[in-house]
């Protein structure tokens, strides 16, 4: 199945294409979205509505790091436990869900 980009329509459900992976931690307050598309490149949002940071990830075994560079640069690793994401780096994701997930186990 080839997905090309995420579009989330609620709280749930999410319709995409091109995305491997997508992680989230809902909050009225303090939300985060991860989205990961299989040329290389991540969004993360503080927001379900707006994308706040694009960059480059890298996969290495259980772990992902994501990097940004320019104005706001930043290195994210996370590292897949289940069907979550755990932050190690303590930037303040700290845990993410899976809900979206093409990787190879």
């Amino acid at each position: 199945m080839v997905i090309n980009r995420l579009v989330i329509t609620s709280c749930v459900e999410i319709h995409t294409n091109n995305v491997i992976l997508g992680a989230s931690r809902e909050a009225p307050v303090g939300g985060i979205w991860l989205v990961l598309f299989d040329h290389e490149e991540f969004e993360l949002s503080y927001s379900p509505r707006k994308v706040d940071y694009q960059g480059t990830y890298r996969l290495q075994g259980d772990s992902i790091m994501l990097k940004k560079v320019g104005e706001n640069s930043f290195r994210i690793i996370l590292i897949k436990q289940g069907n979550t994401l755990a932050e190690m780096t303590n930037t303040g994701i700290y845990q993410l869900e899976i809900t979206h997930n093409l990787l190879t186990p």
